[in-house]
């Protein structure tokens, strides 16, 4: 009970408490948590985490070349619920599951909402040539760049082609 009153005036970051509810972290004095308890945004972010309330599945980009099989509407679904809140995911299928059009259909969604800013793809160089033949099978009018190499622009010059791009 000391302990919780020496407490009682301090706060924790949005961060903490997620790890705290999901289990990734003790709390402070190493007590157990059982169940913590938030109203408003934060309730609807720790029960769509924690599987209390189902993620809504999205229906495909119009603009997607394909169809996506039910995980991987899943899988994308899921992507759109992590981005929606500003988190990251690895995606770690099997290989050959479809993480690639996954993440291209997300791109996709993002760029046809009007989102029109260029998204990071860091991949090793053995397989750049596969994410531009995906992109331009699945999602055509997506601009890609490939942005490596020794002849490759920089400073102010990438910046400005980059913003042209949906992947680079």
């Amino acid at each position: 009970i000391q302990f919780w009153k020496r407490k009682a005036s301090e706060q924790t970051t949005l961060r903490e408490l997620v790890r705290m509810a999901l289990g990734g972290r003790e709390a402070p004095g190493n007590i157990p948590i059982e169940e913590i308890s938030a109203s408003g945004w934060v309730a609807d972010l720790l029960r769509g985490l924690d599987g209390r309330t189902p993620f809504q599945e999205l229906s495909q980009p119009k603009a997607f070349h394909g169809t996506l099989r039910p995980y991987q509407v899943r899988g994308y679904s899921w992507l759109s619920f992590l981005r929606k809140w500003g988190l990251g995911a690895c995606l770690a299928d099997d290989m050959g599951l479809g993480k690639t059009i996954q993440t291209l259909a997300l791109i996709q969604r993002d760029w046809e909402s009007g989102g029109q800013r260029p998204v990071l793809l860091i991949c090793p160089t053995s397989i750049v040539s596969n994410w531009q033949k995906e992109a331009s099978r699945f999602t055509p009018g997506l601009p890609v760049m490939v942005h490596h190499g020794i002849e490759r622009v920089r400073g102010e010059d990438f910046k400005r082609k980059a913003r042209e791009h949906a992947i680079v």
